[in-house]
């Protein structure tokens, strides 16, 4: 059994873990973050950087190493050293030390075991982590060996259903994108003259700040005098882009909405994204972006989802209004192609501070608070269709309450029920929706479709599933509709 402490950390610690454009050394093996912004390629809203501050001392550099013994760091995908780290680190937190060679002993290994019982991880978590201490075993460090992980797994984990993401009631999905939509066609003229009202601010605000002043007061006595061409009076600056992300997020809600794209892949898109194409007389409306979904090493590939030509608005007016951020983040990131590949996204940050990243993490609180801010509340209505769509989420959703969450997730499943639902004849009415759409999204989707193959574009083949599994879940609802309606009239007949 190899040894697992680390007895000479000198003839390692200068061990070079990745380099810039030029070669010079970006982390080493102990370093607390290891960047790979410059040699590896990934999703586009990765921020390349693996981190270890979070990590107990007392297991650190022993994760690290492991790391280092286990994975190919210069083969392996970002998303792949991300996962060694978290499993490592869980499996010493759960057995109290960086000594992983106590899996072996009968005791720490019940141990072990009955703290993830305690903690209720999914079959897949429990699955991966045993998975990853075959790999410890491959390499010496442990004996603890399974056979099967998976039925190792199922044996263990109370926690055997996952929630799946929500299917949003139509009269909810119709308010939000209602909302969204409006915005987007209500500031599509002025996305430019937004970013140059804010480009002023900042610049003020870095004048103001360079002068010695106290910049509390700076919205008070510059801020608010800012003269601008923005002809709204909702509109307002501040330090913390508050209005911009507000207009960004309806722009991703659109996007998400007609298109069902993963949050990775709307971090992918911006205006020249959008395409039109020509189908049996039909214009296609079409987005094409990056997927690394199931991809080996995390490579991303193009991909193209059929969308809605108000998309491109959205996409075009994202994109315009963050020109301010954009101009500063291509001058702190400049030598840096994947960080300025991401500048080019239309999602970016909006607000100026000292992240270190491009893409905003998550849109899933701004879905919320768009929600919250413009008064979408759910009634008894939405509740029994709530309730219908989304058996194993029954009762979660409350009458004058907001949906219990919101995701990318959530929009792309709903989609996929959209487009099953309006293939059976309950057309969604949304604001400008040309009525072929959906005719286009059925046949995009549909099995052997031949349209994507004619235009020679890749299907996004998860998506095409959710509709399979909505398309029978939805029929199977109908079938059942009608026959309980035909059993009613028989028996009032029979009456």
């Amino acid at each position: 059994m190899k040894a697992n402490k680390l007895d000479n950390l000198s003839d390692i610690s200068n061990i070079v873990v990745s380099s810039d454009a030029q070669g010079k050394p970006l982390s080493y093996l102990f370093s607390h973050e290891w960047d790979f912004s410059y040699d590896k390629k990934m999703k586009i809203n990765a921020d390349g950087v693996v981190r270890f501050t979070y990590i107990d001392v007392n297991y650190r550099k022993q994760v690290q190493f492991l790391i280092s013994e286990i994975v190919d760091i210069k083969t392996s995908s970002l998303a792949f050293i991300v996962r060694a780290r978290t499993l490592l680190v869980k499996i010493m937190e759960t057995i109290g030390s960086s000594d992983v060679s106590l899996l072996d002993r009968f005791d720490a290994y019940n141990v072990f075991i009955n703290r993830i019982k305690e903690e209720k991880l999914s079959v897949s978590y429990v699955k991966n982590i045993f998975t990853f201490i075959n790999s410890l075993n491959d390499l010496g460090y442990c004996a603890r060996f399974y056979e099967s992980p998976k039925k190792e797994a199922d044996k263990i984990s109370t926690n055997k259903d996952v929630n799946q993401a929500i299917a949003i009631p139509e009269r909810l999905m119709v308010n939000i994108l209602n909302v969204a939509v409006d915005m987007v066609e209500k500031y599509s003229d002025y996305g430019s003259k937004i970013s140059s009202a804010y480009d002023m601010y900042f610049d003020e605000l870095d004048r103001y700040k360079k002068s010695g002043k106290d910049t509390k007061h700076f919205k008070r006595d510059v801020g608010y005098k800012i003269k601008h061409e923005v002809p709204y009076s909702d509109f307002t600056l501040d330090g913390k882009s508050y209005f911009a992300k507000d207009i960004q997020t309806a722009c991703m809600i659109v996007c998400s909405a007609f298109s069902g794209v993963r949050v990775s892949e709307g971090f992918s898109l911006n205006h020249l994204s959008y395409k039109e194409k020509e189908y049996n007389n039909f214009v296609i409306p079409i987005i094409e972006g990056e997927s690394s979904k199931g991809r080996t090493n995390g490579i991303p590939i193009k991909e193209s989802w059929v969308c809605h030509p108000v998309v491109y608005k959205a996409l075009k007016l994202a994109y315009e209004i963050t020109g301010y951020s954009r101009k500063r983040l291509r001058h702190k990131f400049r030598g840096n192609p994947h960080r300025l590949k991401q500048v080019e996204s239309a999602f970016i940050l909006v607000s100026l501070n000292e992240s270190k990243n491009v893409s905003p993490i998550s849109f899933n609180e701004q879905f919320i608070k768009f929600m919250n801010d413009h008064e979408i509340y759910a009634n008894e209505e939405d509740i029994f269709e709530f309730d219908t769509l989304n058996p194993e989420r029954k009762g979660e959703l409350k009458s004058g309450k907001f949906l219990p969450k919101l995701s990318h997730h959530d929009f792309r499943r709903t989609f996929a029920v959209f487009v099953v639902r309006n293939r059976l004849g309950n057309l969604m009415c949304i604001k400008q929706q040309f009525k072929h759409t959906n005719i286009i999204m059925s046949a995009w989707y549909a099995n052997n479709s031949d349209m994507a193959r004619e235009l020679d574009m890749s299907v996004d083949s998860e998506l095409k599933e959710m509709i399979d599994e909505a398309n029978i879940s939805v029929t199977t609802d109908m079938l059942f509709d009608i026959y309980t309606r035909i059993q009613i009239i028989s028996a009032t007949v029979m009456d």
